[in-house]
């Protein structure tokens, strides 16, 4: 259901496998013709597929490779289940999460040519019993195709709406009655993308509220059956995928987690490689089976932005994926211990599933769709991206820093706003991008405000004014907006400069003990005065860093009640602001009296020390707090 990679596709992730992505770039551009992979072929792919597999030490993949004419091979390479020892087969069963969203769409999009279904028509008129919170209702209703696009603004699924009890599939309408608060606009809907999973429930909630049947027997009936997709299953463990589905792993040898999601409809699906190479088939063939040739261009571009197109754009369940050097499309899905890809590249007649049951080694699966996209286009003339001559005036006009500005968890966007961000700078005779986690990336213009990464197959950036008047950048799925250089340089650099004073703090702490220790067993020495500086600060570092420890370890589902891992994340961030103010008061009381009694050199330097640190500790509690993580109790959030 999380997009693999993450989340957010922003420009700040971008140059990651640059150098991987530019042999890709000379591997489609060779050749006078395709050929279709061979048998020989096929085995050197396996060959290949299993070295990255050892390499990574990851289980397993299932594949399909797809041209005009149909699925070329559908198999998979590696072990389904490691302790079985049970091999990938072709009809071996995955989740593919956030997939299963592209066929949602469809359904709406069958509906909508069938005239029983408008796209464009208000939620609120169409689903006037669910709970959405707009503020722009008056002047921008959330439309259905907000939220099958991502940009109604709501926030992204809260942790008691995660996941489902054993075996559960809830009725779409009780799933949305959990948490309210998610589906809440953040901003003016049709105004910024952000991917948000409740869309999707309450897409389908509209699909059965229109069809009058469940939304599971429309797709039966109106996408898998035309589509001739037979093995498709929307429960983790039934009669049907025993034995059968992969076993997911989230470490080397450890399984995953295995429950059903809440929200089934924005990533349920359990299905086979060949089954999703079907669907790849439909889009080669631009068949008219699911949509019309109008329909099919509506679901490959986004409606409900008004900046123009991008190659990147998500449409109506599907999206642009340009980082391989071609211009594909399709859609990607993860759960704990699944990663799922499926591809089409129109301009090259060619596409491809990709299906890993393990999320621990996201480089294994992005070395696999390469060879794999290798493989299928040797011999085709890829064509070239475009170019478009540089404006000098343009470059002056669009170069700045800019912040980013659509988080998908609204929990922590006050840490992302801070922390994320790109300066375009200007170089004379072109646009560079230099994002804050560090790097630069040239900018290639491909037409009148747009540009793309030497690496990618076609647009993905794109400069223009907002809906409040301000400039704005949109890199793939990030938005963001023109802001203050120098105060965003300030604003990150103090909240870098407090988080590495914190944990300094507590790696000094425990040095000091240590060695404290070692003395006192020897017999020698008292407690140091570093050691009693320091010991509040570092036990108020401590906690806020074993908060999102722990949070994590537990995993989503134990934190959406009140478990033995919920409750320590609240009382650990409470503590953390606590200790953090007993710090400040113990440390300017511990100097005063230090230079009252003109203590010796060494004694004020540990007590100055241990005040900055306790500083430090109640600038994050005080920042923390404003923002609702102080006392955070996430099952009520």
């Amino acid at each position: 259901m999380v997009r693999h990679g993450p989340a957010t596709r922003t420009l700040t992730k971008r140059a990651h496998g640059a150098a991987v992505m530019a042999i890709v770039l000379v591997a489609l551009a060779t050749g006078p013709a395709h050929a279709r992979p061979g048998p020989d072929r096929i085995t050197q792919l396996r060959a290949d597929i299993a070295a990255v597999l050892d390499e990574h030490r990851a289980p397993g993949v299932g594949i399909a490779l797809v041209d005009r004419s149909g699925v070329l091979w559908a198999g998979g390479v590696g072990l389904a289940d490691v302790s079985e020892g049970r091999p990938m087969a072709p009809d071996t069963l995955f989740r593919v999460a956030s997939i299963t969203k592209s066929f949602v769409a469809l359904g709406a999009v069958r509906l909508h040519e069938r005239g029983a279904l408008d796209l464009d028509a208000p939620l609120a008129t169409l689903l006037p019993d669910v709970a959405m919170d707009n503020p722009w209702a008056d002047q921008r209703p959330v439309t259905l195709a907000h939220v099958l696009e991502h940009t109604a603004g709501f926030d992204d699924m809260r942790f008691n709406e995660f996941a489902a009890g054993p075996g559960e599939i809830a009725p779409v309408l009780e799933v949305l009655a959990r948490n309210p608060r998610s589906r809440t606009s953040r901003w003016q809907p049709g105004t910024r993308f952000s991917y948000a999973n409740p869309g999707y429930t309450v897409a389908a909630a509209a699909i059965e509220r229109a069809s009058g049947i469940g939304y599971r027997a429309l797709l039966d009936d109106a996408v898998f059956a035309p589509l001739d997709m037979t093995d498709v299953h929307w429960q983790v463990s039934t009669p049907d995928t025993a034995g059968r589905i992969a076993t997911g792993y989230d470490r080397v040898g450890a399984p995953a987690p295995r429950f059903e999601i809440a929200h089934h409809p924005a990533g349920a699906l359990v299905t086979t490689p060949l089954e999703l190479g079907r669907f790849v088939h439909h889009w080669l063939r631009r068949s008219d089976a699911i949509a019309s040739a109008a329909m099919r261009t509506r679901i490959e571009r986004s409606a409900t932005l008004p900046y123009g197109p991008r190659d990147s754009d998500y449409g109506l369940g599907n999206y642009g994926a340009l980082v391989h050097g071609a211009r594909c499309r399709g859609h990607d899905g993860g759960l704990p211990g699944f990663v799922s890809t499926y591809r089409y590249c129109p301009d090259l007649g060619i596409g491809y599933v990709v299906l890993s049951n393990q999320t621990y080694s996201g480089r294994a699966h992005f070395e696999i769709e390469r060879l794999v996209l290798h493989a299928l286009a040797d011999g085709i003339d890829a064509p070239t991206a475009p170019r478009a001559p540089e404006s000098a005036a343009e470059r002056g006009r669009v170069a700045g820093y800019y912040q980013f500005d659509n988080p998908r968890h609204e929990l922590m966007a006050f840490v992302v706003r801070t922390m994320h961000g790109v300066d375009i700078v200007d170089l004379g005779d072109r646009l560079v991008a230099r994002p804050t986690s560090g790097g630069e990336l040239p900018l290639v213009r491909t037409g009148d405000m747009t540009y793309r990464l030497p690496f990618e197959g076609g647009t993905t950036i794109r400069f223009a004014t907002g809906a409040d008047g301000r400039d704005i950048l949109l890199a793939d799925w990030g938005h963001f907006v023109r802001a203050p250089r120098r105060a965003a340089r300030v604003r990150r650099a103090a909240a870098l400069a407090g988080w590495r004073v914190m944990t300094s703090t507590l790696w000094a702490m425990l040095l000091v003990l240590g060695l404290w220790l070692t003395s006192a067993v020897a017999g020698r020495g008292e407690r140091p005065a570093t050691a009693r500086a320091l010991l509040l600060p570092a036990l108020s570092a401590g906690a806020l860093m074993a908060a999102p420890l722990v949070a994590v370890l537990a995993g989503m589902p134990a934190l959406a009640t009140p478990t033995w891992a919920s409750i320590a994340v609240f009382a650990l961030t409470i503590g953390h602001a606590a200790l953090a103010a007993a710090a400040v008061v113990d440390a300017a009381l511990a100097l005063r009296r230090q230079v009252v009694q003109r203590s010796g050199g060494a004694a004020l330097a540990a007590r100055l020390a241990g005040l900055i640190a306790a500083l430090a500790c109640a600038g994050y509690a005080a920042w923390l707090g404003c923002n609702g993580i102080v006392g955070l109790r996430t099952w009520a959030w």
